[in-house]
């Protein structure tokens, strides 16, 4: 993570920031470096850790715990993102929009297990942490593409326009 969030203070910190308002959105950019990348010394170690497999359970996750609501996740996350990057027809489920929807259940945890993971770097900063709402399907432009645990193959999403935005 650029920066590192190496202090309890500094994950208190974007939670406030979060509240407030004064950070937008939550993304990441899924640096999927191997635990050999990571391991060199700094400045030659690359920045990052994988992310998009574990966002959005983790998020869940705080809030089954009380810390956000699950319309501040779909903001911070879907709407948000779509409005600031003026990205047509996406972040919301409604009439007119792309059916892209994510199936999660919030009420099973399950852990963060390095092995289970289908990103190629094969770690997560996060792996034995239990976590809830792992998706269990994902529709993107209204076809499964992720069904229980299997990525289906051939079904792939479509190029985003982007709009000028304001």
């Amino acid at each position: 993570m650029n920066p590192p969030i190496r202090e309890p203070k500094n994950a208190l910190a974007l939670w406030q920031g979060l509240q407030d308002g004064i950070i937008d959105i939550i993304a990441t950019d899924h640096a999927p470096h191997t635990i050999e990348e990571k391991c060199q010394p700094y400045p030659f170690s690359p920045s990052g850790t994988p992310g998009v497999e574990t966002s959005l359970p983790l998020m869940l996750t705080e809030m089954n715990n009380g810390r956000c609501s699950l319309k501040q996740i779909q903001e911070w996350m879907s709407a948000g993102p779509a409005r600031l990057y003026g990205i047509a027809n996406k972040g919301l489920i409604a009439e007119g929009f792309d059916a892209d929807l994510t199936v999660v259940n919030l009420e099973t945890y399950r852990p963060v297990l390095d092995k289970e993971l289908f990103s190629q770097a094969g770690w997560s900063p996060y792996n034995g942490r239990m976590l809830a709402g792992w998706p269990f399907y994902t529709i993107v432009n209204g076809a499964v593409v992720f069904d229980h645990g299997q990525i289906r193959p051939g079904i792939y999403g479509k190029p985003l326009s982007f709009s000028e935005t304001k």
